[in-house]
């Protein structure tokens, strides 16, 4: 687990709010994250799929972030330099997304290590061109309204 050790160089980004920090203590006792799940059509290659989750982890700060503990307790958000975690499985079936979408759900974040974020690409490498995108989001740094927001329509 992070703790702030305010005598090292820690990028503190900021404490966490009261909604962030309620979904924070509920994810301790029990995975609450959620999924948004996308099909795509068309030719991409994974190495492209990379450079656009780096892009989108640049412009987005939490997508950055981990959460760390205080001397008295209180959650702060810290920088961290850590990629987005691009997971490719080969598309078996047209169900295997859902299989993948349950996995993630049951695997909790680790929260003091970033990002709060992770990607899985149910890829298809044959004809068929068809894939599914998965982007979990610890629930700390993401709800619907901040997806749906005009800010962020690039998410």
């Amino acid at each position: 687990m992070q703790s702030i050790d305010r005598t090292q160089a820690v990028a503190v980004c900021r404490p966490l709010g009261a909604q962030e920090h309620t979904f924070w203590l509920h994810d301790r006792a029990n995975p609450f994250h959620f999924a948004l799940t996308a099909q795509i059509s068309g030719k991409f290659s994974v190495h492209q799929l990379q450079q656009a989750l780096t892009l989108i982890q640049q412009r987005h700060s939490l997508l950055q972030v981990s959460i760390a503990v205080d001397e008295v307790g209180q959650p702060w958000f810290v920088e961290d330099c850590a990629s987005i975690p691009l997971r490719v499985v080969q598309r078996q079936s047209q169900q295997q997304w859902q299989r993948e979408v349950e996995q993630e759900m049951a695997t909790p974040f680790v929260w003091w290590q970033a990002p709060l974020v992770r990607v899985v690409l149910v890829h298809s490498s044959n004809d068929e061109q068809l894939s599914e995108l998965i982007v979990v989001f610890h629930h700390a740094i993401a709800d619907e309204s901040v997806l749906y927001s005009s800010d962020n329509r690039s998410i």
